[in-house]
């Protein structure tokens, strides 16, 4: 057991055997604003989707001549499912900023509680614009991996995966055309990586 000069009650002890479990330490530190950003981002992804069949069953109604009240109605689905999807980016938004901002700011206490916890040799020999660094723009790399890296991707993949399975639920058939656009992104993003990978140095 290390001893510090300054010491806190109740300090909280994340995962340090790698850096994707530390991260993930730091983030489900939180788990409501976790469940919180999957809801809404599932309820994003279904309320696009629903927009999309609801306005294709209002043409249906005014094709089949059902009436100016079921008309209205159509439309008040599809106003509602546009609203929802708004609320639910709203709060979306707002969650994984706010999940950001703590992790943010647990890294950098984290950072603190290390550096407190060194010797004076230590100190002696480290460059204080360094330290600054590290407290500062290394901290905040952190905060931009959960946002938007790991937010966009949260919502990408369920952007994709939604509407699928909305699709499947008008017709299989359907699939087919957006499965072999899917496919073949695949293939040519994997072709495109591997001319990058050079470049990179990978």
């Amino acid at each position: 057991m290390s001893l510090r000069e300054f010491t806190i009650d109740n300090e909280y002890q994340y995962n340090l055997r790698s850096p994707l479990r530390w991260l993930n330490s730091h983030i489900l530190r939180y788990p409501w604003l976790l469940i919180v950003f999957v809801l809404t981002t599932a309820g994003m992804g279904g309320a696009q989707s629903m927009s999309a069949v609801l306005v294709g069953r209002a043409f249906d109604t005014v094709n089949n001549g059902l009436g100016v009240t079921a008309l209205t109605f159509a439309a008040l689905l599809v106003v509602i499912s546009y609203v929802s999807f708004g609320l639910f980016d709203i709060v979306n938004s707002l969650v994984i900023r706010v999940l950001a901002q703590r992790v943010e700011r647990d890294a950098r206490d984290e950072l603190y509680l290390s550096l407190l916890s060194k010797s004076q040799t230590y100190h002696g020999r480290q460059r204080i614009g360094d330290l600054m660094a590290r407290a500062t723009n290394d901290v905040q790399q952190v905060n931009q991996f959960v946002f938007p890296a790991l937010g966009l991707t949260t919502e990408s993949v369920f952007m994709l995966v939604i509407p699928l399975f909305t699709i499947a639920t008008l017709d299989l058939k359907l699939l087919l055309v957006p499965l072999i656009f899917l496919a073949a992104l695949v293939v040519t993003l994997r072709r495109h990586n591997e001319h990058l990978r050079p470049v990179a140095g990978l």
